[in-house]
Formats: C-alpha cells, sequence, structure tokens
C-alpha cells in the first residue's frame, strides 16, 4: 500500500507558477519526464557505485553508520545525540486503508538499490520468529 501523491495535483500547480492554462497533457508529459528523471539518476549512481567500488552486496553494511550513533576518536560530545521527529501516525493514515477509508493500492515497483530487500528475500524468513517462540518455550519448559 502507497501513500497517493498525485502527479496532477504538480502538475496544476507549476502551470498556476508559470502563468500556463492546465491541460492533462502537461501531466502525462510531467509524469514520463519524472520518471526519465529517476531512471538517469539511479543509473548515474549504479555506475557511480560500481566505478567507485561501492556496488559488492555488504558494502553498505560494512562501511555505512547511521549518522547520529557513529563517534569519531576524540570527537566532543554533542548536547543531543539523536534527533527524533514523532509525526503521531500521520504517514499511516495516509497509507492504511483501514485508518484513511480509502482504496488500497498495491506498489508493483520494484527497488534495485542494494538496500532494498526482495520479497521472496524477506519471506525465507517468515517462520523464524515462530520457531524461536517455540525454542525459547522447550528451553523453559522441558519435558
Amino acid at each position: 500500500v502507497t501513500p497517493h501523491f498525485s502527479i496532477y495535483v504538480k502538475a496544476k500547480m507549476l502551470c498556476f507558477l508559470h502563468g500556463v492554462y492546465y491541460c492533462r497533457h502537461l501531466a502525462e508529459q510531467l509524469h514520463i519526464s519524472y520518471d526519465v528523471y529517476l531512471e538517469l539518476h539511479q543509473c548515474t549512481d549504479h555506475c557511480l557505485d560500481k566505478v567507485s567500488g561501492h556496488n559488492s552486496d555488504n558494502w553498505q553494511m560494512l562501511n555505512l553508520c547511521p549518522a547520529c550513533q557513529y563517534k569519531l576518536t576524540d570527537e566532543p560530545p554533542l548536547e543531543f545525540s539523536i534527533l527524533c521527529a514523532c509525526n503521531g501516525n500521520n504517514l499511516a493514515k495516509l497509507v492504511d486503508p483501514a485508518i484513511c477509508g480509502g482504496q488500497e493500492c498495491l506498489d508493483t515497483w520494484i527497488g534495485t538499490s542494494l538496500i532494498w530487500l526482495s520479497e521472496s528475500y524477506i519471506d525465507a524468513f517468515k517462520d523464524e520468529v515462530c520457531s524461536a517462540h517455540a525454542c525459547q518455550a522447550r528451553e523453559q519448559h522441558p519435558t
């Protein structure tokens, strides 16, 4: 389920800003050009990662840390080490049809970034939690 961001609203806003009357074909052109931009951005990132040697399966896991948790030697302490923002679950109201009463839209887009996990990879671990709970129960109550 994905939040619904209307390309038509963005096209109308751009038409208003440039003093042009809105036509539906302008929204379609914006949609196509934005898809092309995302594809170019993705290809450029892919090429840069390959050239710099950042394209191995576990490169990000080995070399990237959450910025707020990474400490350098002799780094002075910060007044606030972590910044958190809570939105009152407003994002869930945009996403979950049970909350917003909207229609469910399936997102068929497949991420190609190294940090995205495929659905089939995640499904391989679907029974792990149950297995872990069963092992804990056996350890606590041996027969």
